[in-house]
């Protein structure tokens, strides 16, 4: 789910390594890994919505008996 919502990370890393830039492409992947660490800590839906609005997309709120993330974990 990540990769969806941030897809320039995703393909700036598989770039980097095949340029054989690793070190540039250990920094990218420790980028999205703390995305997805962020991400996985709360429902899935709720998570890639509210990294959506971060990128500035307006993708509407999770269907009940979900609840959107509050604004103080979609900060993280």
């Amino acid at each position: 789910a990540a990769a969806n919502c941030v897809p320039e990370l995703v393909r700036a890393i598989y770039d980097a390594f095949r340029a054989g830039d690793h070190a540039r492409a250990e920094r990218e992947q420790a980028q999205l890994s703390r995305v997805r660490a962020a991400m996985e800590a709360h429902v899935l839906p709720a998570a890639a919505k509210a990294v959506l609005r971060t990128r500035g997309l307006e993708v509407g709120g999770v269907r009940p008996p979900l609840l959107d993330l509050s604004p103080a974990a979609a900060a993280v």
